[in-house]
């Protein structure tokens, strides 16, 4: 669809998205952006598809994060 111009990955829990390699690749190749939701993924990691490790949203094109009180690191 070309009014699509990027996908939002929301990872929960600490618990990366499932298929994210391939949402990442999807969109890399279609030239979208990603913007993943990290608010609750502090120092979780994701496997990649040659086996190495990085942290949750360092494949992102835009990655946020919150402190809100709500999320698992609260500041008030």
């Amino acid at each position: 669809d070309k009014d699509v111009v990027g996908v939002v990955l929301a990872p929960c829990y600490g618990v990366p998205a499932r298929d994210g390699n391939d949402i990442i690749s999807l969109c890399k190749d279609r030239g979208l952006w990603i913007c993943e939701d990290a608010c609750e993924t502090y120092g979780a990691h994701m496997g990649t598809r040659d086996g190495g490790r990085v942290p949750v949203g360092a494949l992102a094109t835009l990655t946020v994060v919150s402190t809100r009180s709500e999320k698992m690191i609260g500041v008030g």
